[in-house]
């Protein structure tokens, strides 16, 4: 016998199955069940019991919804803002639950996302029933798009890419961006197929690395908000691809392109509150100084009329040869492209105003999307098709349909 509860010993064993949920079950630590026996319920036991397990189960649920470690320390440019369940209710919750081990457990993320990652990393570990763990692709034909086979799906546990809801054997558009990804990453030539030299670079010596992805995705899950909602945008940026979901359905999803390398796109959630047709640009003051700059100084005239550009000071348009490029405080002068065919937001662009100042926009660079990679822009994030998504959007908005941003043109 021991002087714990069912419902303690319950909340015991599920916080020791931590490893399986991407945490660590060695950082919880618990009470000894052994040493607990009726002839040791002495008081002190009891409460030294108590606060242990209280600890234990504090630390799991904070890390199990916000993880165990703060977006920022990972990059200035991951933004998003984790709320910790608050401490009182955790503890009051539990003493109300009939099922205290279930409540726990539902502080991991509830996303369809980060319960196939699980699935996966139980699968890579050799968790699951008839599993023994990530075999290694075989040697034989290429794995390239378009085929079909056991081998595309084992490709997909390697890259730790998730199953799609259908055809997870079929070597799928998304598949070829993730292989050609990482080709890139480990100095491959990214042509999408699945060779010798990749195969052996997938299949390392060790599957320490792939689930080591699957633990950064799974704890990059736990950062995000607990209800994305039921109607929402998505931009996955490794992906270069952007989705609208309703109720758990993509109902639109077309390319975009992000960020590049060292202007990365940042990450944070927020809330889209207009959108824009003919817009101007506004020039960052990044841009100004490093891109712009020399062309100013050399002629100021010339450049800003070849782009369209007007120049700002003081809330007054005035001609650029007026300002003394060589002395001016750039932050006090704002540089403005025009809207128009060549203007760099294209035709519409859809705000949600944050600390990043990027957006959403169209391109008149339409080329650019035939690339696999697209990491091109400064930062915001460009839609190749910017009035499908616009309908899409506004698919919620009874008084506004795209056809009304249409004729704003």
């Amino acid at each position: 016998g021991s002087i714990l509860t069912d419902a303690a010993l319950a909340i015991m064993k599920r916080i020791s199955m931590a490893d399986a949920d991407g945490l660590r079950a060695a950082d919880y630590k618990l009470p000894n069940p052994e040493i607990l026996g009726p002839s040791q319920g002495t008081a002190d036991a009891v409460a030294d019991a108590e606060i242990i397990l209280s600890l234990a189960v504090l630390t799991y649920t904070r890390n199990a919804r916000i993880g165990r470690i703060q977006p920022d320390r990972v990059s200035a440019l991951i933004t998003l803002d984790p709320q910790a369940p608050d401490r009182l209710e955790v503890l009051t919750g539990l003493y109300r639950s009939r099922h205290p081990a279930a409540l726990i457990a539902n502080y991991n993320p509830s996303h369809e996302e980060f319960t196939r990652l699980r699935d996966l990393l139980a699968e890579m570990r050799g968790d699951t029933p008839g599993s023994a763990g990530l075999k290694p692709l075989r040697p034989g034909l290429a794995l390239r798009s378009g085929v079909r086979g056991e081998q595309v799906t084992l490709l997909r546990r390697h890259l730790g890419h998730p199953d799609p809801a259908i055809d997870a054997d079929l070597f799928d558009a998304e598949l070829l961006i993730a292989v050609k990804t990482f080709q890139g990453a480990n100095g491959l030539l990214p042509d999408g197929i699945v060779g010798p030299r990749t195969r052996k670079a997938i299949n390392g010596p060790t599957p320490v690395n792939q689930e080591k992805a699957v633990l950064v995705n799974m704890e990059q899950w736990r950062w995000m908000p607990e209800d994305l909602g039921a109607f929402h945008v998505r931009v996955n940026i490794p992906e270069f691809r952007l989705r609208v979901v309703r109720r758990g359905q993509v109902m639109h999803q077309t390319r975009v392109i992000v960020g590049k390398p060292h202007q990365k796109t940042p990450v944070f959630s927020d809330e889209m509150e207009h959108v824009i047709v003919n817009p101007y640009w506004n020039v960052p003051l990044s841009i100004k100084r490093n891109e712009m700059l020399p062309s100013l100084l050399a002629n100021p005239t010339g450049f800003t009329a070849r782009h369209n550009y007007e120049v700002v000071y003081r809330g007054r348009p005035v001609p650029a040869s007026s300002v003394n490029w060589y002395s001016v405080n750039l932050r006090a002068v704002n540089i403005r492209q025009r809207p128009g065919p060549r203007n760099a937001l294209g035709r519409v662009k859809f705000m949600f105003p944050n600390q990043h100042s990027v957006y959403l926009h169209d391109t008149p660079t339409k080329s650019l999307f035939t690339q696999d990679i697209r990491a091109f822009s400064h930062g915001c994030i460009r839609v190749q098709n910017p009035m499908g998504f616009a309908d899409a959007i506004l698919d919620n908005e009874p008084n506004l349909d795209v056809n009304d941003l249409k004729a704003l043109e």
